[in-house]
């Protein structure tokens, strides 16, 4: 059995059909890119009576051709990926990265993260048209049953629902490219849904007015971050410093309770065993001069990455 993929332009005259010629066998799911014009489809081979395993998927992009002027040109196939067992789509709420894995399955868990405009060079069969495909990174969660966007496109959730299987339920979140920030198995999960985000308050006119000054944004918000971990830094020496002064005032009462009970009992002085400063913190041993600790914070900066992202 195949599929016939026909795209129609309803807001061209007449509306126009296209018809997508690149796929041979039948597609079993099929989705756009939200706010864009490129879709990706999964498709599977026929299945064979009496197969153990399921047939293996294979994952198609698709972009239209490049055009001069305000059209959109006819739809390509970018790349194709066979040889897998990806069964759904997630894209990104705003576009560009789309998240292609294996869902409610217990042999096969993969989650492929891709960019469908990575800023990388670009094959020169693709150079016509709007897409440069790239896998950005694999992550893999064990019974994975749901994938969910977070509204503002940087971060995944995948989950495995206890409505599904009862085996390492729990949730997982990942950054848009595939990085796995945190894993948090949970007996008896069930669901997973993010708060909806509000829309934005800003005109069309402020919000590129925002983009376009992101980068002095980034420098205000730096400052700002840069003095929380100052303020931070400081309060913990200031704390240390409190500790350290608490324990010499403890120490010299001691030693001055313990002078008067030898003097009381008639007993010798002992050699003088703590400092009157806390620079000079330190037990004097045959004549060597107390060691003295000096603690240095130092800050330094590795490496800083700029991405906008929508």
């Amino acid at each position: 059995m195949a599929t016939n993929l026909e795209i129609f332009r309803i807001k061209e005259k007449g509306v126009p059909v296209e018809v997508v010629d690149s796929l041979k066998d039948t597609v079993i799911n099929f989705a756009w890119e939200p706010k864009g014009d490129r879709f990706v489809v999964i498709t599977s081979g026929e299945v064979v009576a009496g197969a153990a395993t399921a047939p293996k998927t294979a994952v198609s992009f698709f972009a239209p051709e490049k055009v001069k002027g305000p059209g959109i040109g006819n739809f390509k196939l970018v790349r194709t990926i066979g040889r897998k067992t990806s069964n759904g789509i997630y894209w990104s709420p705003k576009g560009r990265f789309v998240v292609v894995g294996t869902v409610y399955s217990q042999s096969s868990f993969d989650l492929d993260f891709w960019d469908m405009d990575f800023e990388g060079e670009k094959p020169e069969a693709e150079k016509d048209l709007n897409a440069n495909v790239m896998l950005l990174r694999t992550a893999e969660h064990y019974g994975v049953t749901d994938i969910d966007w977070d509204p503002t496109g940087r971060y995944v959730v995948s989950s495995a629902s206890v409505w599904t299987h009862s085996m390492e339920n729990g949730w997982n979140i990942h950054t848009f490219s595939g990085e796995t920030l945190a894993e948090h198995p949970t007996e008896k999960f069930k669901q997973f849904l993010w708060r909806p985000r509000p829309p934005t308050l800003l005109s069309k006119e402020e919000q590129k007015q925002v983009r376009k000054n992101l980068r002095e944004y980034s420098k205000e918000f730096y400052e700002e971050d840069k003095y929380a971990v100052d303020i931070a830094n400081t309060a913990v020496v200031e704390k240390r410093k409190r500790v350290l002064n608490e324990w010499l005032a403890w120490a010299r009462r001691e030693k001055e309770l313990l002078a008067e009970e030898k003097q009381d009992a008639g007993l010798p002085e002992d050699e003088e065993i703590f400092a009157d400063t806390p620079k000079a913190v330190a037990a004097k041993t045959d004549g060597e001069p107390a060691d003295t600790v000096v603690e240095e914070i130092v800050e330094e900066i590795i490496e800083e990455t700029e991405e906008i992202i929508g």
